[in-house]
Order: structure tokens, then sequence, then C-alpha cells
């Protein structure tokens, strides 16, 4: 079949600002999507690819351990603009790239089953060629729509055909190569620790390196750069230099995942101690670290990586503020969150008029909570907010309006769905 003239395919435009997008594909890849489709159709794919990470996420287990979804957006954000290329008189005949290969050594490292993999390649081939179809349909000339949907069903399911059967061989590959290697055995060590099965003690010492009868404090370190661009091991090279300056002792760090580290120290100190240190470091910029309570023995080293990857997984996809983020900082917001879809609809019904996206109505809400953070002190909350105690009171009254109660009413349920929406802010 001949190509048809594809040419609405530069006409497309994101459903939500531009300026609301980031993109996560190697920055090469977008330059030449950009110069070749315009930045149209590249915001339309930044946007799609990030829909389609949080729908193959819900759909298949085995994705949800990668908070934030960066490695499937990389590999679904990329796919979209090498078929958006294909698609518009840039052939290269594969949707194969180099973001989408280098994911499958985190799909590996994280024990995601080649199954799971597959599945995941099928929804997305299925949400792009739909969500193609659907812009062939809106932008096409009618006349000629039905023939360039076929084109487009019939060449999307030769591609994927080619794409699945290359990440399946690179799956094979990094599989291999991660059986034999020394992180592997002390990941699989760890895993083994912090999911609570019985081990040899001290043959877990000697795999590890590392002294598990101390007083630990866990730590769950990432770049917010998580995409091919970045250096590899970056995060884990920033974390062993961060925790040498600062004299912890005895430390233990290794990778997790594509641009996360994992890490624990038994140095002695406290955790608002090693805080306190990490924060007075002119850490990268990039670079954010959470930290969990500190703990004795293995259970020690256990809980209190547990508090640091729940830190992460709640810091990582939020609004939360800081390079250095202890578990006792965001304990509360974690647990308030473990379910978003249901928080933010808790959070609008209990604020009502309060909980619009106006800049004004944010403000609200930010002075508000500091308010109740400070007891219901004026003098207090204005010095926090660097404003006028005279712009607090106001504020405060205008909040009671458009909540259409007095702040002490419900109070505990007030500061909850202030913190879910501050959180949920991006």
């Amino acid at each position: 079949m001949n190509t048809p003239d594809l040419s609405w395919i530069f006409d497309l435009e994101p459903a939500c600002k531009a300026g609301e997008l980031s993109t996560v594909s190697s920055g090469w890849r977008v330059k030449k999507a950009s110069a070749a489709l315009g930045s149209g159709p590249v915001t339309w794919a930044v946007e799609l690819g990030r829909s389609m990470a949080a729908t193959i996420a819900s759909e298949v287990p085995g994705h949800r351990s990668d908070n934030g979804s960066d490695i499937l957006r990389m590999g679904n954000e990329s796919v979209i603009l090498q078929a958006l290329l294909e698609f518009s008189g840039v052939p290269s005949g594969t949707l194969v790239t180099d973001d989408a290969l280098g994911g499958v050594q985190d799909f590996v490292q994280r024990q995601l089953t080649m199954e799971d993999m597959l599945r995941g390649i099928r929804f997305g081939h299925s949400l792009l060629t739909e969500a193609l179809l659907d812009e062939c349909i809106r932008r096409s000339d009618p006349d000629l729509a039905r023939q360039q949907m076929r084109f487009i069903s019939g060449r999307m399911f030769e591609l994927f055909d080619d794409f699945a059967l290359r990440m399946e061989q690179e799956y094979h590959q990094q599989e291999a190569q991660w059986a034999q290697s020394q992180t592997a055995r002390q990941i699989r060590t760890i895993e083994s620790i912090v999911q609570g099965h019985s081990i040899d003690e001290l043959a877990a010492a000697r795999i590890l390196r590392y002294d598990l009868k101390r007083t630990h404090v866990g730590l769950v370190a990432w770049s917010t750069e998580r995409n091919m661009d970045a250096e590899d091991g970056s995060a884990v090279k920033a974390l062993r230099r961060a925790l040498s300056d600062v004299g912890v002792g005895q430390s233990l760090v290794i990778p997790a995942h594509l641009g996360v580290a994992w890490a624990w120290t038994s140095g002695g100190c406290t955790t608002t101690e090693l805080a306190g240190r990490l924060r007075a470091l002119r850490l990268p910029s990039d670079l954010r670290i959470c930290i969990g309570s500190a703990g004795m023995g293995i259970q020690g080293f256990r809980t209190s990586h547990d508090d640091a990857e729940a830190a992460f997984a709640l810091a990582s996809t939020t609004s939360t503020p800081g390079h250095v983020i202890e578990h006792s900082d965001v304990d509360t917001a974690g647990l308030l969150l473990e379910n978003r879809v249901r928080a933010r609809r808790f959070a609008v019904s209990e604020l009502g008029r309060l909980s619009t996206e106006q800049a004004t109505v944010a403000d609200l809400r930010k002075t508000l909570a500091v308010y109740l953070e400070t007891c219901g002190s004026p003098q207090t909350a204005s010095e926090r907010l660097s404003v006028s105690r005279n712009t607090v009171t106001y504020r405060v009254h205008k909040a009671e309006e458009l909540l259409g109660r007095d702040v002490s009413v419900r109070r505990f349920q007030l500061q909850a769905a202030l913190e879910i929406l501050a959180r949920l802010s991006s």
C-alpha cells in the first residue's frame, strides 16, 4: 500500500498548556523531532506518553513499582515521537529507541517479568494506535480518512511486532548479564531482608560487606533527571560522595533502579543529625534524598528502608520541597495519599469553593494551612509567610467565606484536605 498523505500530524496539539509538560526523552531525540515536526506534535507526544505510562502502570501490576513511571514515560514518549516521524515522512522503519531499550535493564533489575513487559507493550500499541486513529478522524479529509486509518493500523502492527521482538531479545540479554553480577547478589539479599524472609545474617553481611547488627538509617536518593541523557549511576556516585563528606562511618550504597540509589549507614547519628549534615552540603541540583527513621539490627535495617521508600514514593510524585526529606516530614501526607483518587475527592468535598485552582485561592489555602499549623496565631503565621498580620487575618476570613464555615469546625479534616491539595499541586 502506498503511503498516504498524513500531513495532519503537523497540526497535532496537546490538550493542556505546553508549559505544564516536561519531556523525559533523550535531548537529541526531542530536538530532532521538534525540527521535523514542530512544537505542537512534540508536546502532544509528551502528553500522550505521560497518559499512556499512567494507564499501563495501572493495568500491569509489575510496572507500579516504578515510582513516577519515569521509565515507562521515557519509553512511551520516545516511541510516540518515533511513530510521528515515521508517519510524517521521516521513516526509520522501526519504533525501537535507545530510551526504550535502556529501560529494559531497569525492568530486569526490578524483576518485572517478560510477560508483564510484553503485556505493557501490547497496551502501548493499543493506546497509541487509538490516539492516532482518533486524530485522523478529527483532522483528516473525510474522503481520505478510511484509507489513512487502514494504513496506520496495518503499519502499527508491523512496527510493534518488530518492537516487541527487539525488546524481548534485549530482556534476555540483560537478564543473563544481571544474574551474573555482584550487585544482583546484593539486591537479592537486600530484597530478602526487606521482605521479611528468614536469612543467614552472617552470610548476608558478607555479601553486603556491611554489619547488620548495628543501628541503621536507610536512605533513598534519586535524580530528578531520570532519563537516558543522565550519567549512568549518577545517583549512586552522588550519594556515596555525600555520605563520605558528612563522615557517617560505615555505609552501603547500591543502584536500585534507573536514577535511583538505596543506602544504609550505621554511623551512629540520628536521622535528624544526618539530614542536617546533608543539607549543609552543596548537593547536585538534581539530587533528592529521603531518609528513614533509625532502627536497630536487621529489623531496623528493614523498617528504616521502608520509611525512606515511603518518603520517596511521595516526594518523587508530588510537590515536596527540599533536597533532603525526612520520613517524619511526610509520614502523615504519605498515609493521606495512599489512595490519591479518594484523597483528592475527599479534599474537594471538604474544601468546596476553597479547592479551586485559581492562584488567589491557592494563596488562601497556603495561608490557612500555616495559620492552623501555628495554632491560629496571625502573628506567627505572618512571620512564617513573610506577609503582614493584617494580610493573614484577611486571607483567613476570605477562606472562611469560601468554606462557608468557621475554620475551627472540622479542623482535623480541614488540615488534612489542605495537606492533600498542597501535595497534589505540582
